[in-house]
């Protein structure tokens, strides 16, 4: 009696005011212990304390340890403190506790794919996520970029395309799909991709660089020198940008412009005058 009597006066000194007690003569029990840990947790957390925090919640699963939220909560502090190992290993409990719960899913294959590097394992947390909220951006745009990672860019397009369905006027999503489409070599679809996350980020060095890119390889060398032109008006400082717009002038027959672009890609970069030399587009600058 006395303990749940300081147990009280400490749930009303923290704020917590949804913990009821029915009698005053019961004896504490495990269900008690768990409370009271598990409220505890919530307010370090709230208050950023996560090592207390994370003693908290320990305690609580020691009074239940079958309590999904325990150690959903005890996996979210153990990944703010970069411990992922043990926090995937808590999703992973969590969502046994809970298969139909997403967030475990979804934030146990995070930490796979984006702190470990564990791709294949990722995907099927992933799948689970998305079996759970097909219509997700996040889940379906992490499983594009899983794919991708693995250099599987069919299904990374496949996935990327629910994303673009879901959140139209997203940049990144747009951007990894060109990426995937590049590098299938098809680069009149990823154009249009690249076009798309330009829409919704006009200032993207990348897109404009990788677009030029593609145009490049399409032999469209005045639409090329245009993007290599915007990508350089964004980074002045790329001498990869420069080094391209030359070649590109060069083929269109714009000879001073192109030395004076080589000029600028030499100047960043001096290894630029030897591979120049040997360069077949730059030949007419020799």
């Amino acid at each position: 009696m006395a303990k749940m009597a300081r147990l009280t006066r400490l749930y009303i000194k923290q704020g917590i005011n949804n913990f009821s007690i029915e009698r005053d003569d019961c004896e504490p029990s495990a269900d008690d212990d768990y409370w009271y840990w598990y409220q505890q947790g919530r307010w370090h957390e709230k208050e950023d304390n996560l090592e207390e925090a994370l003693t908290c919640y320990q305690q609580a699963l020691q009074a239940k340890p079958q309590d999904y939220w325990s150690w959903y909560h005890q996996a979210s502090i153990l990944d703010e403190l970069g411990r992922y190992q043990e926090a995937i290993e808590s999703y992973t409990k969590a969502s046994q506790l809970e298969p139909e719960n997403y967030w475990a899913w979804y934030h146990r294959g995070y930490l796979l794919a984006e702190e470990l590097g564990l791709f294949p394992e990722a995907i099927v947390s992933f799948e689970m996520a998305r079996s759970l909220r097909p219509n997700d951006y996040w889940v379906n745009f992490r499983l594009g970029d899983a794919w991708r990672h693995l250099k599987q860019y069919h299904q990374a397009i496949e996935s990327y395309d629910r994303a673009c369905k879901f959140r139209s006027d997203d940049y990144w999503a747009w951007y990894r799909r060109g990426d995937c489409l590049r590098n299938l070599g098809d680069y009149q679809a990823a154009i249009i991709s690249y076009q798309r996350a330009l829409e919704n980020h006009s200032d993207s060095f990348y897109a404009h660089y990788k677009q030029a890119d593609c145009y490049r390889y399409l032999k469209q060398d005045k639409k090329a020198a245009s993007h290599y032109q915007q990508a350089i008006n964004l980074e002045p400082e790329d001498e990869y940008a420069w080094y391209n717009l030359a070649c590109c002038l060069a083929k269109i027959g714009k000879i001073e412009e192109a030395k004076k672009s080589l000029l600028q890609a030499i100047s960043l970069n001096s290894v630029n005058k030897y591979l120049a030399e040997k360069e077949p587009d730059l030949n007419l600058l020799f």
